[in-house]
């Protein structure tokens, strides 16, 4: 039935391929905003990417250069970055940023058929390879006029609207359940952690081992004169690799003994826990301090702060530098696997455990060697709510915060037994794998909404999202009518239309 209605063209009977130029042209009505009363305005950072709709609205007196003037029920089309596709149908009258095109409604069409189609990926992706301009990206009317349209008859165009909102409304709800579901496990997760650093989630198996396990002061106690020693054993490993790199020797460090535990405003901790801080668990420190090295195409891969995301080293597009600046940059020390690495800036206190293999530590990353402590245990402690809000407090900087290396050795941590630990890290563990997987369920349906939304769209721009009615006026007829009402000649019209290459190309897209 389906092959019976529509034409050779792809698209069915009754429809008409075009260029968005023969369709809408944008308005060149502009008004200086200090001769208006006022009234509202939009700028771009007020249309919400993707979603057609507005975050807010500013007012007239608070901008000066020439704006462009829309109203009620036009098209406003974002032409700065339209990788962004910032596109909104106006509900009330104004002024915008000329860095917005303002297409002017008109009874031979629905605004909204037009608003869809442009936020459709194909447009995006065409407006987006079009641009002029580097840091300021935008693409002209000439350009987009370009673009293939495949227009409806106009009853069927309201109809495809009401269907693709009908949809979009049901999307929308169940977008909004997920994002209400990642929160829950957000607030799970920080409730997690909390009982993990306070001793809750082990209560009971406290309890059941009550006499059994050697309190954490003994275990801090033996891991003083165990920081000292392992101490001065990495200060020898490390005159013995810069003997070996013939680099020229200093000053021997003294050893240095651990800051106090600062002052905490609720001291209290289960029985057998005590309170310490980084610098008494943490015997050796792998920092560097030098410049950004130069990079190389291919060598020893580079750890920076921006490569530490959610307790792993996450490396998007890899930085390399060569083993001649490696070999250089690592007198100071080498990390090990698993060591405890720590960010100190952009963000300040982010960690992971250091990974099999060799790689380069920049600035702004710090590499603790431990003892006496789990690090996975020591991981949760930089998650949990209480040491994040140390961090805020001895953080310095608005722009781009940091915090200085004493302050972040001197981070206050709740130290259970070694037993307890491991006992944390196992129900910790499961509970937050259990989190983990439950949100990455949550962001692959949040995929697969964005991918049905845009399946929506192309079946609605094909023909296939409602039926036809036989009875309604051609589009061809619509088309001439709109060329009639824009009162210019036929040869001012995107020249030709479309191409059978251009159709062809569209449907396999």
């Amino acid at each position: 039935m389906e092959a019976e209605t529509r034409g050779a063209t792809g698209i069915p009977k009754g429809w008409v391929w075009t260029n968005l130029g023969n369709l809408i042209e944008p308005s060149k009505e502009k008004v200086d905003p200090r001769e208006l009363n006022k009234v509202s305005y939009l700028g771009l950072k007020h249309i919400e990417p993707d979603k057609a709709r507005l975050l807010g609205r500013g007012y007239s007196d608070e901008v000066r250069s020439t704006k462009s003037v829309f109203r009620a029920g036009d098209l406003l089309y974002g032409k700065l970055r339209p990788y962004l596709n910032k596109v909104y149908v106006a509900e009330f009258d104004g002024i915008c940023s000329t860095d917005i095109l303002v297409f002017l409604q008109t009874p031979f069409l629905s605004t909204k058929y037009l608003l869809y189609r442009l936020l459709s990926r194909d447009f995006v992706g065409y407006a987006s390879h079009n641009v002029s301009g580097v840091q300021h990206p935008r693409v002209n009317y000439r350009t987009l006029a370009k673009f293939l349209i495949p227009l409806a008859p106009l009853p069927e165009q309201h109809r495809i609207v009401a269907k693709i909102e009908e949809l979009f409304t049901k999307l929308d709800a169940g977008v909004e359940s997920l994002k209400t579901a990642k929160e829950q496990l957000r607030t799970y997760r920080i409730s997690v952690l909390k009982a993990a650093v306070e001793g809750r989630l082990t209560e009971k198996w406290r309890e059941q081992h009550r006499g059994e396990i050697e309190p954490a002061s003994i275990l801090l106690e033996r891991t003083l004169k165990e920081r000292r020693r392992r101490w001065e054993e990495a200060q020898k490993a490390k005159r013995q690799l810069n003997k070996k790199r013939d680099v020229a020797r200093t000053r021997e460090p003294l050893y240095r003994d651990p800051v106090d535990v600062a002052e905490i405003s609720d001291p209290r901790l289960p029985h057998g826990w005590t309170w310490t801080n980084l610098d008494t668990l943490t015997y050796f420190v792998v920092d560097y301090r030098g410049k950004t090295p130069p990079m190389t195409d291919s060598g020893i891969p580079i750890i920076s702060a921006a490569n530490v995301k959610g307790g792993r080293i996450v490396v998007e597009k890899p930085r390399f530098v060569s083993p001649e600046t490696y070999e250089k940059w690592t007198t100071r020390g080498l990390p090990r696997a698993d060591d405890l690495i720590i960010t100190t800036e952009a963000p300040v206190g982010e960690t992971a455990l250091y990974p099999e293999g060799t790689h380069l530590l920049t600035r702004r990353v710090l590499a603790c060697q431990t003892n006496g402590a789990s690090n996975h245990y020591l991981e949760y402690c930089f998650t949990s709510e209480f040491t994040r809000e140390y961090l805020r407090s001895k953080s310095r900087g608005t722009t781009v915060p940091r915090i200085l290396k004493p302050a972040l050795l001197a981070t206050p941590i709740p130290l259970p037994p070694l037993p307890e630990q491991a006992k944390i890290v196992e129900e910790a563990g499961n509970q937050l794998s259990m989190v983990g997987r439950m949100e990455g369920s949550i962001r692959s349906n949040m995929k697969r909404a964005e991918r049905l939304r845009q399946s929506i769209l192309k079946r609605a721009f094909s023909g296939k999202l409602v039926p036809q009615d036989p009875s309604d006026e051609p589009a061809s007829v619509l088309l001439k009518s709109i060329r009639k009402q824009r009162e210019r000649p036929e040869s001012e019209n995107v020249e030709g239309g479309p191409s059978q290459a251009q159709i062809d190309a569209y449907q396999m897209s």
